[in-house]
């Protein structure tokens, strides 16, 4: 599962600007004053690993981005939803023109994911079928203003409902491919009967099919 975390808002005050000594905190408290809690919900939660939904990436470029974390929560980061490449071109919308939910949409359909959270402290235009899956922080409070217990378990909720869907779709699968093999096997049985094929050609399709190592009957040993 993906969690798209953004900085500002979450794991510190919102309250961060860019300037010629770098990105600086005007407010009480320091940047990322709140990072380890999201450093002990992700060792409490295995699942789910990054990707950057913070202006951050855009400001700095990734990689200083993804260092400014943790290094255990950087070893959960895998990408961003802001690329260069996403400004050039004539059609193209100016990245800080999105809401964070448009950023965050378009990652969603270019990389076809399905089992995600967020945690941002922007919700403009947040679609309602999709609310369930926003952990909405205080601008000025981050993640140190969510309840613990609730955040831990919406995250494992969603880690939950992926292993369910794995465990379904693993299951059809075999049942599928155990109707398939029925089938083969039956089909092969009647050519044999019917003098199709003979007893070696049915032993070297069945070697075939299984990858088993097979040794065909020593003709005339009954």
């Amino acid at each position: 599962m993906i969690l798209f975390l953004d900085f500002d808002g979450v794991l510190h005050p919102d309250a961060a600007f860019k300037t010629r000594r770098g990105i600086e905190l005007r407010g009480e408290g320091e940047l990322f004053m709140w990072s380890p809690i999201l450093e002990k919900l992700l060792a409490e939660c295995p699942q789910p690993q990054i990707v950057l939904s913070t202006s951050w990436v855009r400001q700095l470029d990734f990689k200083r981005a993804k260092k400014r974390l943790p290094e255990a929560v950087q070893a959960r980061v895998i990408g961003a939803t802001y690329h260069s490449s996403m400004e050039a071109g004539p059609d193209a919308i100016p990245w800080m023109q999105r809401t964070r939910w448009q950023q965050i949409a378009t990652y969603l359909v270019r990389n076809k994911t399905q089992d995600w959270i967020a945690v941002d402290d922007d919700d403009a235009g947040w679609p309602d079928d999709q609310r369930h899956r926003l952990l909405h922080c205080d601008p000025q409070t981050g993640l140190a203003g969510l309840d613990y217990d609730d955040t831990r378990a919406a995250i494992r909720e969603c880690g939950k409902a992926r292993r369910e869907e794995a465990v379904k779709y693993a299951r059809a699968t075999n049942a599928l491919e155990g109707l398939r093999q029925s089938a083969e096997s039956a089909d092969q049985a009647r050519r044999y009967i019917a003098g199709e094929i003979t007893l070696e050609q049915a032993l070297e399709e069945t070697k075939a099919r299984w990858g088993a190592q097979i040794d065909p009957p020593e003709l005339g040993s009954r």
